[in-house]
């Protein structure tokens, strides 16, 4: 009777595995839909700010492509002028002002573009829009997966698709290629690797999150606040992960600190300094990111109320 047993072992484990791949379909299926639904609002939406901040970053990055540096001198006057405070002169030479990011890690979708002719001048619009959708069905997808490292599939495609369409990752991020929509990307991905070493008690992916956070703050500096609390979470429940995480990021940082010094001649843009931050009104500062009509969180972020109702099991979670 034993042997019987074991002579179906493999038969049974076959049509398991089958059954297991069959319930994951359905899942999948639910997943790639939503994020073909999420790129299409994207690429639909009549809200846009293409004009706003944004404007120029795909200039630099063009600028870049064709050997310039990232300076916009050689464009005519009349681009640096609608451009505006967007730009900065920088030991005479015109660059955008905002993080360069973005910039940077685009430049192969324009070199592609250049290659067939288009000019980003004249197709601003349309590139910042097309990234701004790539970047979203990431963002969602990553979502996602991080929901998944907790919960099971449906309850981590519903967390996904309310995080995704209850927030600025919609509002605001749908609207143009901002340095928030790919920063959020690296920001999640490193999360993910972070989470993942955790769980598994191994460095090495410790190595890949520390890389995505650094890529992360040349993206948006403001991810400087995740590094500090990697490193502060790390001090406090996995010391030996701590080399582990500095070494890749203050490499990926210093990289960073080449590349401005030698192309941009200066340590680092304007934005990435603290200075940058001198002689703002703190609790006006705090108001207006919370609750402001323009940019609040609240006011951009409805799921923040549904969380703030599970406020008694975040500890349990």
């Amino acid at each position: 009777m034993q042997d019987f047993r074991e002579c179906k072992d493999p038969v049974m484990q076959a049509a398991q595995s089958i059954k297991k791949v069959r319930s994951r379909w359905p899942a999948t299926i639910a997943v790639a839909v939503v994020a073909t639904l999420v790129g299409l609002v994207v690429l639909t939406a009549t809200n846009r700010t293409t004009d706003s901040d944004p404007m120029g970053s795909l200039l630099a990055t063009e600028s870049l492509v064709q050997g310039n540096g990232m300076a916009l001198d050689h464009y005519p006057d009349l681009v640096k002028s609608v451009l505006g405070d967007r730009v900065e002169v920088v030991n005479n030479r015109t660059f955008y002002y905002f993080p360069i990011g973005t910039s940077l890690l685009v430049a192969p979708v324009i070199a592609l573009t250049s290659a067939f002719g288009v000019d980003v001048v004249m197709n601003d619009h349309k590139i910042q829009i097309s990234l701004a959708a790539a970047s979203a069905i990431l963002t969602f997808l990553l979502l996602y997966i991080m929901a998944r490292r907790f919960i099971g599939r449906w309850m981590s495609l519903l967390l996904a698709t309310s995080f995704w369409f209850g927030t600025s990752f919609a509002s605001s991020g749908a609207t143009a290629l901002w340095s928030h929509n790919f920063g959020s990307v690296m920001t999640l991905a490193a999360l993910i690797c972070l989470v993942t070493a955790l769980q598994r008690q191994q460095t090495s992916w410790l190595v890949g999150s520390a890389a995505l956070t650094g890529a992360a703050f040349i993206i948006r500096p403001q991810a400087a606040l995740l590094a500090v609390g990697v490193l502060v979470l790390l001090a406090l429940r996995w010391r030996r992960g701590l080399p582990w995480f500095l070494a890749p990021f203050a490499a990926v940082i210093s990289a960073f600190v080449i590349f401005s010094h030698t192309v941009l001649d200066m340590w680092l843009p304007s934005y990435y300094l603290p200075q940058r931050l001198d002689g703002g009104e703190f609790w006006v500062a705090l108001a207006g990111v919370m609750i402001s009509p323009g940019r609040g969180l609240v006011v951009f972020t409805p799921l923040l109320l549904i969380l703030a109702l599970t406020l008694s099991s975040w500890r349990r979670i």
